[in-house]
């Protein structure tokens, strides 16, 4: 992930009263709870999807490092 995502989502996160690793955790444990992401996906163009898969290959790293 980029280090200007990270550092807007952590500012978001935190206005709203938590962290960016909860934020995380609690995606994660919804998406266990739905067995499925907790969004709607939608077809979009390659360049959208691309981001998406570095988007899920960050969370699971993330998750992998917390354990």
């Amino acid at each position: 992930m980029d280090s200007d995502l990270e550092e807007r989502a952590e500012r978001l996160y935190e206005q709203m009263g938590t962290t960016f690793a909860e934020a995380i955790r609690i995606f994660a444990e919804q998406s266990v709870r739905e067995k499925a992401i907790p969004f709607t996906m939608h077809l979009a163009v390659l360049g959208e999807k691309r981001i998406l898969g570095q988007l899920m290959e960050n969370i699971i790293g993330y998750l992998k490092s917390e354990k």
